[in-house]
């Protein structure tokens, strides 16, 4: 976003912002602002050209040879078509150029060492400029919103490129690098939409935050075995993008990296990957496949949250914990590992993943939680592992073909009849409670023994017609059968609470009723 572009600007207005001083001298129609450097040499520290589109700056001004362009010199001057620039001149300031909206081209003189910071920040109409080589440095936001900008080469000499150096140069479509450039830095061609081939070179160590963020025409990228570091949101929303051939020395996938790459297909990811970040693929509804390294022991929030044509997924080993949302909504997944370490399932983990089939949840697991598998429609049963001790509201609601769950005999907490998830309640031990009955079903007829139904437990039953309940059930959470279309309610009539009364849930104790279905 050119938000982010505008807050770095905003901090080197700050910071480098200044009103032009001395002395003003006419030459041929346009009223040059100078000042002294010294007996020999003077700066240009503003320009009035009036109703020109072409300026030469002086050989000398006030008797002293130009030879710097002073900080804000030419800014703003939106009528600016051509410039020329004498030999001499060593230094131009930052912002120098800033907004010349109307400037063609440029040519950076032979003795200038470093393009300053925004020097032709906004120069829109900018289509080509050279740059010598005897420039070393390349100021942040240097050429950013150069929008007519199309091709540019980077000289060998150049050995630091700036943050967000050709950002929003919408028209740019590539870029030729310094083979001596080792770091890309922080949005450095963000939001280059028309960039089409990256070469990443050799030398490149570091790929910097949102680095290619929005080039939504890039098809395809490889990183070199020499980058270490790639940053967050560094290919975000390059929606073109189809495969992806990483460093295998990177081992930190960081938050949004590759998040809304809309097309990407294949992606190899090395095995030395440790960390996948949150929302780190995010919306890249093209992938297919995803082999997650065998070392990776952090996935993060939403990584893989929409990634709707995802198939199979093993969650690795070394991973403790599946985060809030992490494959939510992968509508094609039809089959999920889950490693041996794994101790809890976070909210939304695999909610609406429509494709999903049977599901173990492993001994390693402690905790299931908030609509972890909610409307996954596919479902048909759940086994729950041996230390599962706490189960979120609404886990399994929508789950409209689940059918039964299945829980290990050892588990100290669930256990499993007719299909259906109990527990013994904390507070008496002796009292048995209903926890969740899966929502396929359509008769349900609650064991003998059982004494509570809880708030949720008949939650998301959208399919169930009759339930008969025991005389042992002696506690009926309110609005129990908010979700079920039921047809008929049949209670025992040695129940000591409760009975049915023209389509009434009747409470002897409190003395409400509750509506079992519309007339």
């Amino acid at each position: 976003m050119k938000s982010i572009v505008k807050l770095l600007i905003a901090g080197l207005v700050a910071t480098g912002c200044r009103i032009a001083t001395g002395k003003i001298q006419n030459v041929n129609g346009v009223k040059w602002s100078y000042s002294a450097l010294s007996n020999h040499y003077a700066a240009v520290t503003s320009v009035d050209l009036g109703k020109k589109t072409a300026a030469a700056i002086p050989y000398k001004l006030g008797g002293r040879r130009v030879n710097r362009i002073d900080d804000w010199a030419f800014a703003e001057c939106s009528n600016l078509v051509e410039v020329t620039i004498p030999w001499r001149v060593s230094d131009i300031g930052g912002f120098a150029f800033v907004g010349c909206s109307g400037l063609t081209h440029f040519s950076i003189p032979g003795q200038v060492r470093r393009i300053a910071d925004a020097t032709f920040l906004g120069c829109t109409n900018l289509a080509t400029v050279s740059i010598h080589s005897a420039v070393t440095n390349i100021g942040a936001c240097a050429f950013a919103d150069c929008t007519g900008l199309e091709n540019v080469t980077v000289p060998n000499s150049v050995t630091d490129l700036g943050g967000y150096a050709f950002a929003y140069c919408s028209g740019l479509e590539w870029v030729d690098i310094s083979t001596n450039l080792t770091n890309i830095r922080e949005g450095t061609f963000e939001g280059c939409r028309s960039m089409e081939d990256v070469t990443i070179l050799d030398c490149v160590t570091n790929i910097g935050d949102r680095a290619f963020y929005g080039c939504s025409s890039i098809t395809n990228v490889t990183i070199p075995g020499n980058v270490t570091n790639l940053g967050a949101w560094a290919f975000l929303s390059c929606s073109s993008l189809k495969w992806v051939d990483i460093s295998t020395n990177i081992t930190y996938i960081r938050e949004k990296t590759f998040e809304g790459c809309l097309s990407l297909e294949e992606l190899r990811l090395p095995g030395c990957v440790t960390n996948i970040g949150d929302r780190a693929f995010y919306g890249c509804s093209s992938i297919t496949n995803m082999t997650i390294p065998d070392y990776v022991a952090d996935i993060g929030k939403e990584a893989f949250e929409e990634c709707i044509s995802l198939g199979d997924v093993t969650i690795p080993d070394c991973v403790t914990d599946i985060k809030d949302n992490t494959f939510y909504e992968c509508l094609s997944l039809t089959n999920v590992t889950i490693g041996a370490k794994v101790t809890n399932i976070g909210k939304k983990a695999f909610a609406k993943c429509i494709s999903l089939g049977d599901v173990t949840i492993p001994d390693c697991v402690t905790n299931i939680g908030e609509e972890a598998f909610y409307d996954c429609i596919s479902l048909t049963n759940v086994t729950i592992g041996a230390n599962v001790s706490g189960l979120g509201k609404e886990a399994f609601v929508g789950c409209t073909n689940l059918t039964a769950f299945i829980v290990s005999p050892d588990n100290n907490t669930f256990f499993e009849e007719s299909g259906m998830l109990l527990t013994n309640c904390l507070s008496d031990t002796d009292s048995i409670a209903i926890v969740v009955v899966p929502g396929g079903l359509t008769d349900v007829t609650i064991p003998d023994g059982v004494n509570q139904i809880g708030y949720d437990a008949f939650a998301g039953c959208y399919n169930l017609t009759h339930v008969a309940i025991p005389a042992s059930v002696t506690e009926i959470a309110l609005n129990t059968f908010a979700d079920c279309p039921l047809e008929s309610l049949t209670i025992d009539p040695a129940n000591p609470r409760y009975f049915v009364e023209n389509d009434c849930l009747c409470d002897r104790e409190t003395g409400e009723r509750y509506l079992i279905r519309e007339n």
